[in-house]
């Protein structure tokens, strides 16, 4: 579980990419032979800049709003999210990946957003 910002700060989406594959290694070599293999990711996406006072309360929103500020705004920050992970699942060779975007709702007023990359491996 990972915030969509991560995968535009270099270290950090270095990490994920790294744990990301260990994890697809692991799941390519597991089970019996005909089996699907799959790998699921989840990012946390706040549909909006965090306001300094909630800063405190909600988890990185310093760094939500930063990147926001940078990127322009969650669409963008979440767009080039998508560009960064369709390089990535090419890269381990994920036969099939399937997307999508869960809305659990809000926290302190703030639409949140979970989009989802479930890949076949």
């Amino acid at each position: 579980m990972f915030y969509t910002f991560d995968c535009l700060e270099k270290n950090i989406f270095k990490r994920m990419k790294k744990q990301l594959r260990k994890d697809v290694e692991k799941v390519k070599a597991g089970g019996p032979g005909n089996a699907e293999r799959m790998v699921l990711l989840f990012l946390t996406h706040p549909r909006a800049s965090i306001p300094k006072e909630l800063h405190e309360v909600f988890a990185y929103g310093a760094e939500v709003s930063r990147f926001y500020r940078e990127y322009g705004g969650p669409a963008e920050v979440l767009k080039k999210a998508r560009q960064e992970l369709g390089k990535f699942w090419r890269n381990v060779s994920a036969r099939r990946v399937t997307t999508g975007v869960y809305a659990p709702g809000a926290y302190q007023g703030i639409e949140v957003r979970v989009p989802y990359w479930l890949a076949e491996v």
